[in-house]
């Protein structure tokens, strides 16, 4: 009896593998493929902001006391970014804990 080698596993396409959908709406790999592009649109938004928040921080430790007048546009950038549409992530979720009721 001859076995047949296992094929290499690919981590990068099994990163961008998405099942097949019938396209019927009672299909749950529709809402399984939904589900996964939402994550993956949600992770890069975190990992941008995180970049962000990194060259915001490296400004800070780069420029001293003169952070205020060199670092304005990575501070503006870093607020953009957590202040994006559905970014799941960061102090978005926890200012209302902060502010209070309103």
């Amino acid at each position: 009896r001859i076995l047949a080698m296992a094929p290499q596993f690919d981590p990068q396409g099994a990163a961008n593998f998405s099942f097949p959908a019938t396209g019927a709406k009672d299909d749950p790999l529709v809402n399984i493929n939904a589900r996964e592009q939402r994550t993956k649109e949600a992770w890069i938004k975190i990992m941008s902001a995180r970049e962000a928040r990194n060259d915001l921080r490296e400004c800070y430790r780069r420029e001293g006391v003169n952070h205020l007048d060199n670092c304005s546009q990575f501070a503006k950038a870093y607020l953009d970014a957590i202040n994006a549409p559905f970014f799941t992530g960061g102090m978005s979720k926890r200012l209302h804990v902060l502010e209070g009721p309103h």
